[in-house]
């Protein structure tokens, strides 16, 4: 019970830019994919390339949906930060024993 959890909204507010900065990251390169999976045909006249070119099309909006969910949570990082200041300030006369 002398266990103490200490809330630190500098903390979340760090980790949501980094996270959302790895997701725009990760994002580009996806796009960047699906991009080249349209490009080979441009190289390659085969059964294949329009397979590749057809499934990433499909893959392509699955995975834009999911980015834009990823983007969803990672902003609610920052409401929480945003809540725990707030209740911070409520309890301006709130003392915590040593």
């Amino acid at each position: 019970m002398g266990e103490r959890i200490l809330v630190t909204t500098e903390y979340l507010k760090e980790k949501e830019e980094e996270w959302k900065e790895l997701l725009g990251l990760a994002q580009n390169a996806y796009q960047e994919a699906a991009k080249s999976a349209d490009k080979l045909e441009e190289y390659f006249s085969c059964k294949e390339t329009a397979v590749i070119r057809k499934k990433f099309a499909v893959w392509k909006e699955e995975g834009m949906d999911v980015f834009e969910r990823l983007k969803s949570h990672l902003g609610k990082l920052k409401s929480m930060a945003l809540i725990y200041e707030e209740a911070e300030r409520s309890n301006v006369n709130v003392t915590v024993p040593n």
